[in-house]
């Protein structure tokens, strides 16, 4: 999941390079939305980690 984040940030990083200088505050809005993107990915694996943690095995 980080390598991906990484990546992610590496394209955005390199399209903002191609890009005019209008066009930068867009790619600012990109990055801050792959940044956001990240943490509500990792607070999930958080939330699902904690929720199996007191989930119990039922045996049928």
């Amino acid at each position: 999941m980080f390598l991906c984040f990484l990546a992610r940030i590496a394209a955005a990083s390199f399209l903002w390079r191609l890009q005019p200088e209008e066009d930068i505050a867009n790619s600012r809005k990109m990055l801050l939305i792959i940044l956001v993107d990240f943490m509500l990915l990792s607070n999930l694996k958080y939330l699902f980690l904690r929720f199996e943690k007191y989930t119990y095995n039922i045996q049928l």
